[in-house]
């Protein structure tokens, strides 16, 4: 039977994990064709430009939660093409253009909205996803499981480690109430990453509770659509 929105929320992994499963590949899979990754591409011509530096956000932009805009040229045509780096998700979707920042956030924003727990992830290495909360399986009923939209990956913690072959030393969830360090989940040799850490567990650990008691522990929420 074809796939509905239902089949995409958290009551519905409970019943039947398999299809819950099944839906949210299916939403990655469509994410990732419908919102290409953003890579610098002439808008004018189609052949490559260069990136020639970041600029403040303008007004208008800022007004789509926008800090900042990359500027490219293109090399074929001369043309020069605009990237704000917009926050705001019915900006992101309209636009289509992003990378893992934006596009996290758009999915982020659809899991929540889907009824489903969710936590913002960070790597230090340049990279960012998320993860849900499955409540079938795992321990005390549950797992949290990795979604990349930009990859359409779902459940593959080590693509990044084993996969890409990154150096991952500092892994960070960030929602439900808690910063958390996860990189022992996302590494292929947690022990050599702690080995070229600077910081113990212990003080990583320490560094994330002072910036939660301090900041705020992050309770991510469905965000105004503007």
């Amino acid at each position: 039977p074809a796939l509905s929105l239902s089949d995409l929320s958290p009551a519905a992994a409970a019943a039947d994990p398999a299809r819950s499963e099944e839906g949210i590949r299916a939403m990655l899979r469509w994410f990732k064709e419908a919102f290409p990754y953003e890579r610098g591409t002439c808008a004018s011509c189609g052949a490559s430009a260069g990136y020639r530096g970041t600029v403040r956000a303008s007004r208008r932009e800022r007004g789509r939660l926008a800090a900042r805009a990359e500027l490219w040229r293109c090399g074929e045509c001369s043309s020069w093409q605009r990237f704000a780096r917009y926050n705001s998700v019915p900006q992101i979707l309209r636009d289509r253009r992003g990378r893992c920042g934006e596009y996290t956030n758009a999915m982020l924003q659809l899991v929540l909205a889907l009824g489903w727990r969710a936590r913002w992830v960070v790597d230090w290495t340049d990279h960012q996803w998320l993860e849900i909360w499955m409540p079938a399986g795992g321990e005390a009923g549950g797992a949290w499981v990795p979604l990349d939209p930009c990859e359409a990956a779902y459940d593959e913690p080590l693509l990044y480690s084993a996969g890409w072959g990154k150096n991952m030393t500092y892994v960070v969830a960030l929602g439900d109430g808690a910063l958390t360090d996860v990189t022992a989940r996302y590494t292929a040799d947690y022990n050599a990453t702690l080995r070229d850490r600077p910081l113990s567990e212990a003080q990583v650990a320490s560094a994330l509770r002072w910036v939660a008691h301090t900041k705020g522990a992050p309770r991510l929420q469905p965000a105004p659509w503007r």
